[in-house]
């Protein structure tokens, strides 16, 4: 739509290249323990671990495919994390945080809404994924 394009190239500079990809994803319950120096459970859900996606500036767009509550699987962001400047984006490691980390320096949203609503963010936004609501 127009007006996105406007807000994309408003918040992104210039001309915002537009990529489309479409992808359905299902949440498992393998996620053990949050990440605490160890090595992320990289077989299980890696994005229930606060993260950014190392890609530099970019927004990335969710559609609701079902209502998604607060006791349910939302995504949860650190609100003003996208401001925050990275000095490497290759190392996998790097782009994780704590939750203790996350809890102590910034406020938390969760992402909510019915079906067909949806969200738009940052990917250097931290976020994560939750797992263990309701489906």
């Amino acid at each position: 739509s127009p007006r996105l394009r406007a807000a994309l190239d408003a918040y992104l500079g210039a001309k915002a290249y537009v990529r489309t990809r479409i992808g359905a994803l299902r949440l498992t319950n393998r996620l053990t323990a949050p990440y605490s120096g160890a090595e992320p459970n990289l077989l299980g859900y890696p994005s229930g671990f606060w993260h950014h996606d190392r890609c530099g500036r970019r927004v990335k767009a969710f559609l609701f495919l079902h209502d998604v509550k607060a006791d349910g699987r939302p995504t949860l962001i650190a609100e003003a994390s996208h401001r925050t400047h990275y000095y490497e984006y290759k190392d996998l490691l790097q782009s994780r945080f704590s939750d203790e980390y996350i809890s102590s320096n910034y406020d938390v949203v969760q992402l909510v809404g019915p079906r067909g609503g949806g969200f738009l963010f940052d990917t250097n936004t931290i976020h994560k994924g939750r797992s263990d609501g309701k489906r």
